[in-house]
């Protein structure tokens, strides 16, 4: 199907493009059969929320009550719903002008979906798009824009996906009818997949609509190219050090001795240190990757600096070796008999009497305690003496 960049065509019957007030009023009437007349919440006023949350990928009747159930936690009768989808289906005769034009230049309140993320966070979709042959389908309703589709070409049809729009524009079953009327088309809906990332070519939904001058062949999935320049989009490239993709003038290629080559972003560059100290001096790292000992910067490899089994730093110059390890200074404690021990070894003990440190199981522990309980002893006899004179001597004075 040859696809005419500017193409325009005017529905016949039905829009199905925004909710009037009457039919607001005859869906209220509908509902009533199964809501009760306590209910005074319901208006037609809080119905067209519920028509503006509709589920796209299902009919309109089973899609208004699958939200007005989970709205409002009631179930609607199948004749209500039948009723209703009626009443959606039935919207005014009034003409639609649709547009299709090729690429998606321009602002994104031109394809109506003011919030689309096809300009914030995926860009590389209108790359993808426009060089894929695809562009957007546009409905106006007295040159006033009420809704948008995008479309990509598939052999000698388009596939209509990403449906947005005032009303039933949001559903795919008003699209397949408009552009059918609008231009001719025979359409059908199918649910396809698009091979490619989110990153890529972000989708809402694999419901879409194919449309072409002959009947489609049913479609599993689209396969766009995505080798494509950038034109609304910037190549991103990825940090080396955080994983996270930046526009190609915020990265910087850096390679150095301590760091691997490739491309750093800003906030990566602020965590660069430069080596003080040790076998590195004058040589970058990662602020993760740097020892800060007595003022100085090593590099966490240093052959000259050694990380003891407290998780302490220390030069291997000031290292003492207790068993088969070294250990830095502030990760050993030394006993009344100059014996290093380490802090977390289990092999030393603080003394409760007097405080002092000595091996585990030290014959100090036993004397101290007896030599304690002795003093202990001899002050409660000499305490008590003293009690037994002063009552004496008050004894006396009372006489």
């Amino acid at each position: 199907m040859k696809i005419e960049d500017g193409k325009t065509g005017v529905t016949t019957s039905r829009s199905g493009a925004w909710w009037t007030m009457s039919l607001l009023r005859q869906l209220y009437d509908a509902l009533q059969v199964d809501v009760s007349p306590r209910d005074i919440s319901l208006s037609p006023y809080s119905i067209e929320e519920i028509l503006e949350n509709l589920d796209q990928d299902m009919r309109p009747g089973k899609a208004f009550a699958k939200t007005f159930f989970k709205l409002r936690g009631i179930k609607l009768s199948p004749k209500t719903i039948a009723e209703v989808g009626n009443l959606i289906a039935a919207l005014p005769e009034e003409p639609l002008t649709l547009r299709l034009t090729l690429g998606c230049d321009g602002t994104r309140e031109e394809y109506y979906n003011d919030r689309s993320c096809w300009w914030t966070n995926f860009p590389r979709a209108r790359d993808i798009l426009h060089f894929n042959g695809g562009g957007a389908i546009r409905a106006y309703k007295n040159e006033e824009l009420i809704g948008r589709a995008w479309f990509l070409p598939y052999e000698d049809w388009i596939v209509l996906f990403n449906f947005y729009g005032q009303g039933a524009l949001q559903h795919a079953q008003t699209w397949m009818t408009v552009t059918s009327q609008a231009f001719g088309w025979i359409t059908a809906i199918q649910s396809i997949d698009f091979e490619c990332s989110k990153e890529d070519l972000y989708v809402n939904s694999p419901t879409c609509v194919v449309a072409g001058t002959v009947p489609a062949p049913r479609i599993y999935v689209i396969k766009p190219e995505l080798d494509v320049p950038y034109l609304y989009s910037k190549k991103e490239i990825c940090c080396e050090n955080c994983g996270d993709c930046f526009p190609e003038e915020n990265v910087r290629f850096m390679e150095d001795t301590l760091i691997e080559p490739g491309y750093y972003c800003e906030n990566c560059e602020r965590d660069l240190l430069q080596i003080t100290a040790g076998s590195y001096v004058g040589e970058w790292c990662f602020y993760n990757s740097a020892v800060f000992l007595d003022d100085e910067i090593y590099f966490h490899g240093d052959q000259e600096i050694v990380l003891d089994p407290c998780g302490a730093w220390c030069r291997c110059a000031d290292a003492i070796r207790v068993g088969e390890f070294y250990y830095a200074q502030q990760s050993l404690v030394i006993d009344e008999y100059g014996t290093p021990h380490p802090r977390n070894g289990g092999t030393w003990q603080r003394c409760g009497w007097c405080g002092k440190i000595y091996p585990r199981g030290d014959e100090h522990f036993a004397q101290c305690c007896q030599q304690h309980l002795a003093r202990r002893q001899q002050r409660a006899e000499v305490r008590q003496g003293l009690e037994e004179r002063i009552t004496q001597r008050l004894y006396n004075d009372m006489l």
